[in-house]
């Protein structure tokens, strides 16, 4: 789109989650409607009215992108969830960031989040919590897991921020 001269983005959004007000859940906002407000400059900040958000390092990651829950093991038997069910925990990865949310689109419901920095190196994928919304005491703590990809799926094993043992599996969200 060109607007006032300036090539804007097409940029749509659709609402799955919205903690602050939940009747927005299931619509879809496109940013191209809002062109004067959405804007890039010079060093690829992004404007949206008069907040800017600022691209993070790169940080390379097979893990990089959306991540929904398909598994986690139990009592020593892996229970397998469907990825398509209205709760879901999602976890984003991008620019060496990570945040989790878990949530329920049926029942508008939030049931926590947290996120920080990550590390996937060799098999090992290291969180360091920066934000926890179930528990602050965990703020600072780093989270150590060996992890695979397999059949396009991430599986990963080690502790809890309780210190529980923790056997996951994710499953790349598809758009």
């Amino acid at each position: 789109m060109v607007l006032d001269g300036y090539n804007y983005p097409n940029y749509i959004e659709a609402i799955e989650f919205n903690s602050t007000d939940s009747s927005y859940i299931g619509d879809t906002l496109n940013f191209s409607d809002f062109a004067h407000n959405f804007y890039f400059n010079e060093n690829k900040s992004i404007y949206i009215n008069e907040n800017r958000f600022i691209k993070l390092k790169h940080y390379d990651s097979k893990l990089n992108g959306s991540w929904l829950m398909s598994g986690i093991e139990r009592g020593g038997e892996i229970r397998m969830r469907d990825v398509n069910r209205s709760r879901k925990t999602m976890k984003m990865l991008a620019g060496g960031r990570f945040q989790w949310i878990a949530y329920d689109i049926d029942k508008k419901g939030f049931y926590g989040t947290g996120g920080g920095i990550f590390t996937s190196e060799n098999g090992k994928y290291i969180e360091n919590i920066e934000f926890f919304s179930r528990d602050n005491s965990k703020v600072g703590i780093s989270l150590a897991f060996n992890f695979e990809v397999k059949e396009g799926d991430w599986h990963h094993r080690g502790f809890s921020s309780k210190g529980d043992p923790k056997y996951e599996i994710w499953t790349q969200r598809k758009q």
